[in-house]
């Protein structure tokens, strides 16, 4: 993967985007049982909250994938 022709940067945000749909899918199923704990959502709210849900999945992975560790395949490049 590292000797690949395509830029790092889409390997990066392909990295981020596919973690970032699974949390999202994720957190979606989690809302679906709202209504078991008795919170009520509306569906006009439902896309709102939908959004948020994506826009923090998105920067949390981004988050962790710039962390080192174990998780990340990816090497954090350090200005020299």
């Amino acid at each position: 993967m590292l000797v690949s022709p395509a830029p790092r940067s889409s390997m990066v945000l392909g990295k981020i985007l596919g973690s970032a749909t699974l949390a999202w899918i994720q957190g979606l199923i989690f809302l679906a049982f709202a209504p078991l704990a008795g919170v009520s959502i509306r569906l006009l709210e439902l896309i709102p909250v939908a959004g948020a849900i994506f826009l923090i999945s998105f920067t949390l992975t981004g988050l962790v994938l710039r962390s080192p560790g174990p998780w990340n395949p990816l090497p954090v490049s350090t200005p020299s």
